[in-house]
C-alpha cells in the first residue's frame, strides 16, 4: 500500500464477512492486491496517472522489477470501522450532498440533505455527521431508500496502529 502510493488506504474489519473473495484470500493466506480507484464506475486523469506511477513502485517492492522510476509519496490510512462512520438514510427520497470526498467534517456538521420521495412537499431532512473525520465514500446514485448508506466517514490511523 505505501509503495502503491495513492492517498488513502482504507482498512476495514472483515472478521465478521463470510462473502467477499478478499476475506477468503486473507483467510487462506492468499495474495490479492485490489483498488477502488475513483468510485462509481469513473476515474480522473489524476487518479489513473496515481495508478500508472503505482503498479511500478509496487512491482518494484515486490521484486518483480529491479527499482521502481518514482519513489512513493507514501499513504495515508484511514479506519472505516467506527459506529458512526455510515451517514444512512432513514427514509426514500433524494439526496442533495453538501460536502465532497477528502472534506473533513465534524460530529453534527450536516452532509447532505434529504428531500422525501414520499412528500415533494416536505422540507429536506438534514443528515449528520455522527463523529469527526474524512470524508472518504459518498453513494452514487442520489435517489436512495431506507437504510443506504449516504456518506461514510473516517478518522486517521497511524501504520502502527494496523
Amino acid at each position: 500500500m505505501e509503495a502503491f502510493g495513492m492517498p488513502w488506504t482504507v482498512v476495514y474489519d472483515e472478521s465478521t464477512e463470510d462473502r467477499a473473495l478478499d476475506t477468503a484470500c486473507d483467510q487462506n493466506d492468499v495474495v490479492m492486491v485490489s483498488s477502488e480507484l475513483g468510485g462509481a464506475g469513473t476515474v480522473t486523469h489524476d487518479i489513473l496517472r496515481a495508478a500508472e506511477a503505482g503498479l511500478p513502485r509496487m512491482l518494484a517492492h515486490w521484486g518483480v522489477l529491479d527499482a521502481a522510476p518514482t519513489p512513493s509519496p507514501g499513504t495515508t490510512f484511514l479506519d472505516v470501522n467506527g459506529k458512526d462512520s455510515h451517514v444512512m438514510a432513514h427514509q426514500a427520497g433524494l439526496v442533495e450532498p453538501m460536502v465532497n470526498l477528502g472534506d473533513v467534517v465534524s460530529a453534527g456538521d450536516v452532509v447532505a440533505w434529504l428531500h422525501p420521495a414520499t412528500d415533494l412537499s416536505a422540507a429536506p431532512i438534514p443528515l449528520r455527521a455522527a463523529m469527526d473525520g474524512v470524508i472518504y465514500q459518498r453513494r452514487v446514485p442520489p435517489l436512495v431508500q431506507h437504510g443506504n448508506i449516504v456518506f461514510s466517514i473516517a478518522t486517521e490511523l497511524s501504520r502502527e496502529d494496523i
